[in-house]
């Protein structure tokens, strides 16, 4: 399991830190297992075994011109080997059990216009959407994967995410310009519900784990907001004010309504933990935790997991692993003072 360490005033330090010769990487995904993790940029595909960070790794060599927007290691256990990564207009769908010469096994391109991200279904494996800055939103079925099966537009402005709900299979939301819509895969090409999200560009917007109305967002205009659809549209549940531009807000996969914080720039460089749970109106962030030591923007943030299979009890452990633009990799050691925490 995780090497752990005590954390101090809050903020948990001494990480793992992997030095990656590597600025042309832009993003980062981790693999269903918690074993590997990918990092992706305009030379391809890179591998990297957590469990041995110091191996070479592995490289799936895939030259181009065009920054890598999002990459995303499929969250299926039936699908293990399936890693997915845009390229300008297309995705392009890797299987690492194939030699990493002819790792890419499929092609997708419906889009006009690049790529902004990626987001696997949450129940079905064979499913994936895309969005583009061409306004539309795909969802394509790799087992068919020579057209989308499902396509949403807005029209006006620019998709920039997309997030299949965590609990409802037919439901997904995507990002354009300050506003989000919700979207009913069986209703058609009308959103069930329009949200006017924020006053600056929406960056991130993530489903809550535990109730399918609820969505986290985040904007340029350095909120995050809480919104219950199905009670509002206009008034988030609750809005925590940074003095930062903020890139990501995610939901843990632990605790009760607590949510990962990464700035697009400022900050800190620091990755910062805070609680939702019971609050309304809005307050300045005041976060549980904090993750600083980067010295230049955090890139992504995701939560390593390894648990006994064969357990019947809930004793999954977790790890937060950063990237940023300074080439470090690193390995957060989660002391077991967090989970009380962010459960209370």
């Amino acid at each position: 399991m995780f090497d752990v360490k005590k954390p101090s005033n809050s903020t948990f330090g001494n990480p793992l830190s992997l030095r990656v010769d590597g600025n042309f990487l832009s993003t980062m995904s981790i693999a269903p297992g918690g074993r590997d993790a990918v990092l992706a940029g305009r030379k391809g595909l890179f591998v990297i075994d957590l469990d041995d960070p110091f191996a070479a790794p592995r490289w799936l060599r895939h030259e181009t011109t065009w920054e890598v927007a999002d990459v995303q290691w499929s969250p299926h256990k039936s699908k293990p080997s399936w890693v997915v990564s845009t390229s300008n207009q297309k995705v392009m769908v890797w299987n690492l059990m194939r030699p990493s010469h002819d790792a890419i096994e499929h092609t997708l391109h419906a889009h006009n216009r690049a790529i902004t991200d990626i987001n696997f279904h949450t129940f079905h494996p064979e499913l994936l959407s895309t969005c583009s800055v061409d306004t539309f939103v795909y969802t394509w079925d790799l087992r068919c994967p020579k057209i989308p099966i499902y396509q949403f537009a807005d029209w006006r402005a620019a998709a920039s995410q997309v997030k299949w709900n965590y609990n409802n299979p037919d439901i997904l939301a995507t990002a354009h310009d300050h506003h989000v819509l919700i979207w009913d895969r069986r209703k058609g090409a009308v959103p069930l519900e329009r949200i006017e999200a924020h006053n600056g560009r929406v960056n991130g917007v993530d489903w809550s784990r535990t109730d399918a109305n609820e969505v986290t967002t985040c904007s340029n205009d350095m909120t995050v907001k809480f919104w219950d659809y199905g009670k509002s549209t206009e008034e988030p549940l609750y809005t925590i004010e940074t003095d930062f531009p903020v890139n990501r807000a995610r939901n843990l996969p632990f605790g009760d309504h607590c949510c990962g914080i990464m700035p697009l720039r400022g900050g800190n460089n620091t990755i910062y933990i805070t609680s939702y749970k019971n609050k309304s109106g809005v307050s300045k962030l005041d976060p549980l935790f904090k993750f600083p030591g980067h010295t230049e923007p955090v890139k992504d943030f995701l939560w390593r997991c390894k648990h006994s299979s064969n357990s019947t009890v809930d004793d999954r452990e977790f790890q937060l692993v950063t990237w940023s633009s300074d080439c470090d990799l690193r390995l957060w050691p989660i002391d077991d003072t967090i989970y009380p925490v962010t459960t209370v």
